[in-house]
């Protein structure tokens, strides 16, 4: 009670039985329940008269006192991190759930190489170099789906139509683009050996 001005102490007591801080008692002397600010009051500021006037705002239809200022905000606090780990927790979902269809994506890619092209059968089973630290994307791993992917499609075994890229909205798969980037190759290929053969 000693931060409670003296001529507010008797208004506060209920209130602070209720459980309301000192501060608490202070805000709503200054701050409707809604937020708003007291512009002007009836009663001369600094009275008895004043205080009981203000504060009866702050009580319920039961003549309670309502949550203190301190107690809300604790609760707005709490509802908002539980909000946050909720949100947090479906974006972990969605990037399993699409870690899970990139990799489908890239078993499915591997199956039809394999199945189509001897060559490139050969070269998914030959034993692979260790590498301290894996990285999925690197040079040397672009460079060994090209070449598995340029085999397939040199042996003409597999074509454009014969692969189904993942739908817009999933991330394109590095193997998906080793393929595309084959089939340019191959194609330009082909275009250099037909000219070749029409200038003879």
């Amino acid at each position: 009670m000693n931060d409670v001005p003296r001529w507010a102490q008797d208004a506060a007591q209920p209130f602070l039985r209720a459980g309301w801080t000192v501060a608490d008692v202070l805000h709503a002397l200054n701050t409707r329940p809604d937020g708003s600010p007291w512009l002007n009051s009836a009663f001369a500021h600094g009275t008895h008269d004043w205080a009981t006037h203000r504060l009866s705002a702050w009580v319920d239809g039961h003549g309670q006192p309502r949550a203190p200022r301190t107690a809300v905000v604790t609760q707005q606090s709490a509802q908002m991190r539980q909000q946050q780990a909720k949100r947090a927790a479906e974006v972990d979902a969605m990037r399993a759930t699409r870690s899970g269809r990139q990799a489908q994506h890239a078993q499915r890619a591997r199956q039809m190489l394999a199945a189509a092209s001897p060559a490139a059968a050969r070269s998914m089973q030959a034993p692979q170099p260790q590498e301290v630290e894996r990285k999925p994307a690197d040079r040397w791993e672009r460079e060994r789906r090209d070449q598995q992917a340029a085999a397939a499609i040199a042996d003409g075994v597999i074509a454009e139509k014969d692969w189904e890229p993942p739908v817009e909205d999933e991330p394109v798969s590095p193997q998906t683009v080793a393929l595309a980037r084959a089939r340019t190759r191959a194609r330009l290929e082909r275009e250099r050996a037909q000219s070749r053969e029409s200038t003879l």
